[in-house]
């Protein structure tokens, strides 16, 4: 990465939330184009643009039945995670 596209990249202020009743308490890594970022649960942690993808992209693909009796697609965020534009 360039030092132009660097400075091109918007920065976020991201709080990972630890999962409730005795859930993931530990740290996250995420990892993109062979860069790996450590972060700690409910710490504010500034992250690039494209770590933030990462982590809205990470989901769980899964089916739940409706009123219906159908079963529908969903997807559930693996993170529960709040994030602000820096």
């Amino acid at each position: 990465m360039s030092k132009a596209e660097a400075a091109a990249l918007k920065k976020f202020k991201v709080t990972i939330h630890s999962e409730p009743e005795g859930g993931d308490k530990g740290d996250v890594i995420i990892g993109h184009n062979f860069r790996l970022v450590q972060i700690k649960r409910n710490e504010p942690v500034e992250i690039d643009e494209h770590i933030l993808n990462v982590l809205k992209s990470s989901v769980i693909d899964t089916h739940v039945k409706g009123d219906d009796d159908k079963m529908r697609p969903v997807q559930i965020p693996r993170y529960s995670f709040t994030s602000e534009a820096i």
